[in-house]
């Protein structure tokens, strides 16, 4: 693959919770990469998730893109859905209840920018509580290396097929490309076509990883929220 010249990152957030989603899209909004789209798939039964859209819409430095469903696509559908709506090159996701920090899609694209052996690009994340306030790091959020390091794919996924600890992270702690996501379809989620209840996020990480490396940051850039 030549190195592309687009710079346009589209933040995917398939939402169906209002409690934290209001902080999850400021955090899109502080990014400081220089191209950048929100796209919004809203799964939720009421206005919730319109009407926070709708509140800080003025404020974007942003495109935002919001699509509502008509009837709840569950989670693997309604990630398939916020990719195919994407203009960019580049998919960062981020749940309606987590937070990336400024730097994250600006790091993150530097990594599949400049590498295309890269398929995922991760990096540390740290645990937040309800009000957002840390939490300490357990078995599955404890960096596992002292420095950036690069990953080979295909080891990597017969090592989880042993092992499925997924210490490369939730959704919100990852970027791919969008290419290469769309080929998935509605079974992002799925390996074998069978949805991985669960541990849907390691199915996309095993079908990515089969083709190309992961490239892990030892800098946090994202939380994750226990609530």
């Amino acid at each position: 693959m030549a190195m592309s010249s687009s710079r346009l990152v589209s933040i995917v957030i398939p939402a169906y919770k209002p409690a934290f989603f209001e902080a999850a899209l400021a955090s899109a909004l502080r990014q400081n990469h220089d191209d950048i789209e929100i796209i919004i798939t809203d799964d939720c039964r009421n206005d919730g998730i319109k009407d926070i859209v709708e509140k800080l819409r003025p404020t974007s430095p942003w495109p935002i893109l919001y699509a509502k469903n008509q009837t709840p696509l569950g989670e693997p559908h309604n990630i398939a859905q916020g990719i195919r709506l994407a203009s960019g090159e580049y998919i960062k996701f981020l749940y309606d209840d987590d937070i990336l920090l400024p730097d994250c899609v600006r790091l993150m694209f530097d990594v599949l920018h400049d590498s295309p052996d890269i398929k995922v690009v991760s990096a540390t994340r740290k645990r937040i509580d309800a009000a957002g306030a840390l939490l300490a790091d357990n078995l599955y959020t404890v960096y596992p290396f002292g420095k950036n390091v690069v990953l080979n794919g295909p080891e990597l996924v017969s090592f989880l097929a042993q092992y499925p600890i997924n210490f490369v992270g939730e959704p919100s702690a990852v970027m791919c490309r969008r290419e290469d996501l769309l080929v998935f379809g509605q079974d992002i989620m799925s390996l074998e076509q069978v949805v991985i209840w669960g541990l849907g996020d390691l199915a996309i990480y095993a079908k990515l990883l089969r083709q190309g490396n992961l490239a892990m940051l030892a800098r946090p850039l994202s939380y994750f929220r226990v609530s």
